[in-house]
Formats: C-alpha cells, structure tokens, sequence
C-alpha cells in the first residue's frame, strides 16, 4: 500500500467516528468503543504490512486522539 492509500484509509475512518456523543448513553459509549477498536485493529494490521508504518501517526490521522 501506498502513503496515498494510508491517508485514504485514514480519512474514511475519520468520517465514521460517531459523532456529538453523550457518555450517559450507553448506545453511544459503545458505538465510540468499538470504533476505538476498529482504528486500533487496523492500525496494527497496517504495522504488520509494513514496518515503516507509523501507528501515532495514522491514529491521529483517524481523528483517535481528538
């Protein structure tokens, strides 16, 4: 895979990050924990594609940290 398709990648998980959530539901916690889940499994599955992969950075790119 290329840098360009990272980024797509990236970006399409960002776009599904559920959003305006409220931690007193606990349909959107676990909507938000599994998404959590889905950038971690692929951001590992990536490193193990490439070992020049930078799981931080791709997080971040997902919007993980935000």
């Amino acid at each position: 895979m290329s840098r360009k398709d990272y980024t797509k990648l990236a970006q399409a998980l960002k776009d599904s990050k559920p959003a305006n959530i409220n931690m007193l539901e606990d349909s959107a916690y676990v909507a938000l924990k599994q998404w959590n889940i889905t950038c971690e499994n692929m951001a590992f599955m990536l490193a193990q594609n490439n070992p020049r992969f930078n799981r931080e950075k791709f997080l971040t790119a997902c919007g993980y940290n935000d």
